[in-house]
């Protein structure tokens, strides 16, 4: 098991940067860059640097701490190179000919990449697309397991699109909740958790989700170029992928032209060869080594610890994140008109060497298990001096 101070020691970020922005992008550990640099070394001398028989395995071993992750078979999980990626993987292995009858449901809230896909399918089947307006509550933006359950008995839903947790200001849906209330009416659910995992102690099977996707460069501490998707094991078979490789293929060192011999895993969405997969491996090997559940309780307490010191030192305010049940690591925070964000966050980058970022009208930041009280202090301390 390792500590929460050994997990800071393999930041080397911690000793130039305050890190608050791992929704953003995150920063990766001294052992994952020393695999990774390896691996490149390894290429120097082309086919005659690299051991062939390990790089032709290895994605099993990543896929096994994946699936340590989320508790699920390593057999449901394959790598991609983001969540864009598999949400399109996943959507275009559908047979939407059949069931173009039924819609889609998104909401106003998604990230604009990964509701293109779900676009692209109602262009191109005429599948009707339906999209959940958010509500606010004190000034927070929420969505209503209601509205999910209202749409869905008036009108006729295959899948449902949507993020575990909401990028700009962190809202976390109760995924259980609406699976639960989605399976009820036959409607499938595929899950964004770009925002969730890495941070949040995400069990597909408790949650129930069908489907899931992820990028594994901000929360996983990975690599960029990386990610994986879930499948639940008995909805394998009525998918057909279209963008297939060697790696989906049972035999993929059988080079010459053949009938493809599709894996009956979530192998068959593994099209191709990823370097960079196997820093996600080490990336997330470091997570499980700390605790999933460790690392979540840590980011929430930073999280609670960091709105108490804004609202006691900085007048003003607004928090527009919810806490509780649903909250997250994320905390966005609105500042009186007359502060210019933009600039705010150039003077923290450039000057305090912290990085945060602008969304929503606010300041979001994003603190890590790895990361301390103490920063939070010089945080507030500095925004307070700044505005």
């Amino acid at each position: 098991m390792t500590s929460l101070e050994e997990f800071r020691n393999q930041m080397s970020i911690t000793k130039s940067h305050i890190y608050f922005n791992h929704a953003g992008i995150g920063p990766i550990s001294d052992s994952t860059l020393q695999l990774l640099e390896n691996l490149s070394k390894s290429q120097r001398l082309g086919n005659q640097g690299i051991d062939w028989e390990p790089f032709m395995t290895w994605h099993g071993s990543v896929r096994k701490e994946i699936s340590h992750l989320i508790n699920c078979s390593s057999e449901e999980v394959a790598l991609t190179n983001s969540t864009a990626t598999g949400i399109s993987h996943i959507l275009s292995s559908m047979n939407w000919i059949d069931s173009k009858e039924r819609g889609l449901i998104l909401n106003d809230l998604e990230f604009s990449s990964n509701s293109f896909a779900y676009q692209q399918i109602s262009k191109k089947f005429k599948i009707p697309l339906h999209i959940i307006q958010s509500i606010k509550e004190d000034g927070i933006e929420k969505l209503s397991l209601d509205d999910f359950r209202s749409k869905m008995e008036t009108v006729p839903i295959s899948l449902i699109g949507i993020s575990h947790v909401q990028f700009q200001n962190g809202f976390r849906i109760d995924l259980e909740k609406l699976t639960k209330i989605a399976h009820e009416y036959d409607v499938k659910v595929l899950v964004d958790a770009m925002q969730s995992i890495g941070a949040l102690n995400v069990d597909v099977k408790k949650l129930g989700v069908d489907f899931l996707a992820t990028g594994g460069f901000k929360w996983c501490l990975g690599p960029l170029s990386t990610g994986f998707i879930y499948i639940k094991e008995k909805l394998l078979d009525s998918l057909e992928p279209v963008f297939v490789g060697p790696l989906s293929d049972k035999n993929p060192t059988e080079f010459l032209h053949r009938p493809f011999n599709s894996h009956d895993s979530a192998l068959k969405f593994q099209y191709t060869f990823n370097f960079q997969a196997s820093g996600l491996g080490e990336a997330i090997r470091l997570l499980n080594s700390v605790s999933i559940a460790k690392i979540e309780t840590k980011i929430i307490s930073l999280i609670e610890y960091a709105i108490e010191q804004f609202k006691n030192q900085i007048s003003g305010i607004m928090i527009i994140s919810p806490t509780g049940k649903e909250g997250s690591g994320i905390l966005t925070i609105k500042f009186p008109e007359k502060v210019n964000l933009e600039e705010t966050e150039k003077k923290l980058s450039k000057k305090h060497k912290i990085a945060i970022s602008v969304r929503a009208g606010g300041l979001r930041f994003s603190p890590h298990a790895y990361n301390t009280e103490d920063e939070i202090d010089k945080v507030v301390s500095v925004i307070k001096n700044i505005i």
